[in-house]
């Protein structure tokens, strides 16, 4: 049982064996010399009984914060709501469904429409987008706030937000979108509507701008994460009991934060690396949520995807084990956003027997 005075670590990394159902693709890249010592903390790791790779990252995240019934179905979760809390606000925002709204880059290729990426703008392209688009919103009631350039939320009625299935931009990143367009009663209301908003963005003067400068344009928006408010959530989905208290979310990414803030954790940036995270966190249990390999993964980089994660294994994984070594961290175990984990526990033990080392690419 935890006490006041061990300090554990649960560390999620999306991305860290690739991406489920393509893992065969990074298996070349996994052979990236940066990555021997994670080949070697998997071998001697205790495997975890996990969440469902079908519940998605968040859904697994929620498991992970002891939301027991919020990790069946990421899709049938407020994670907008919970994302806008995580926004470096103290309270839950106000009464409502919420959906994120963000921008994204479309393409037609071939018979079929692929969601190419997640667009970054900058903030004055972003006022001008949110403004043209919140023009032809208003005739249906509804708003669009850019709470960040590349962030953008919509208030729904508790009752809209109830009658929509949406899936986070992650599900389908570099894929058909079809199969990912808003669903439910109220599906066909929102696909109408993203139909007229790609007729809006698409002679847009933002969008010349940028086709000439060579960067991708934002030829429509991503609704997704709709649900009912973190105030509702908050009160409605119990933790599990035999899940310890939560002292700690360190993330970037605010769904990760809000998850954090409906089970009353403290909730702050992710680190630069263990070593900052070690010097700041006290005692108790801590969700990390590194993401940095999650993209390229998505995106289909093995390259750099390896190289990302060989930077994560030097800047997180090394400190951490040595760390386990010296008791300064009682507890380790990693998870890979998909529903496995392993306790690296056994790290700290000498062994005094010969033990397979398993190459990284092994686990993929």
């Amino acid at each position: 049982m935890t006490t006041a005075l061990r300090r554990e670590l649960l560390l999620c990394v999306p991305g860290l064996r690739g991406v489920p159902g393509l893992r065969h693709l990074f298996r070349d890249a996994a052979d990236h010399p940066g990555l021997a010592l994670l080949g070697q903390a998997l071998g001697r790791g205790k495997a975890l009984p996990g969440g469902e790779e079908a519940a998605g990252v968040y859904g697994n995240a929620a498991r992970l914060c002891g939301l027991a019934a919020a990790a069946a179905d990421e899709t049938a979760q407020p994670l907008a709501s919970w994302s806008l809390w995580g926004e470096s606000q103290e309270t839950p925002p106000p009464a409502g469904g919420w959906l994120r709204a963000d921008p994204v880059w479309l393409e037609a290729d071939r018979d079929r429409v692929v969601l190419r990426d997640l667009v970054s703008l900058d903030a004055a392209q972003a006022r001008v987008l949110v403004t043209l688009l919140n023009e032809h919103l208003s005739a249906e009631g509804l708003h669009i706030e850019a709470v960040s350039p590349r962030r953008w939320y919509l208030r729904m009625q508790d009752e809209q937000a109830r009658a929509l299935q949406t899936w986070p931009p992650y599900r389908a990143l570099g894929q058909d979108i079809h199969p990912f367009m808003p669903a439910g009663p109220a599906g066909g209301r929102w696909r109408r509507l993203l139909n007229e908003i790609q007729m809006l963005l698409h002679e847009c003067p933002v969008n010349a701008a940028r086709r000439e400068a060579g960067q991708p344009p934002v030829n429509s928006v991503w609704f997704w994460g709709g649900g009912v408010s973190s105030r509702a959530a908050a009160g409605q989905t119990q933790a599990d009991s035999r899940t310890v208290a939560l002292q700690g979310v360190w993330s970037d990414d605010p769904v990760l934060r809000g998850l954090g803030r409906v089970r009353g954790a403290a909730c702050a940036p992710l680190p630069p690396d263990a070593a900052a995270w070690l010097a700041h966190a006290g005692a108790g249990t801590h969700l990390v949520f590194c993401d940095a390999p999650w993209l390229p993964a998505l995106r289909g980089e093995p390259e750099e995807w390896a190289d990302c994660l060989a930077q994560w294994q030097r800047d997180w994984l090394a400190p951490l084990l040595e760390a386990l070594k010296t008791g300064d961290l009682d507890a380790l175990r990693l998870y890979d956003g998909g529903g496995t984990g392993w306790d690296l526990a056994g790290w700290r033990r000498p062994r005094f027997w010969p033990v397979r080392r398993r190459a990284f690419r092994e686990w993929l």
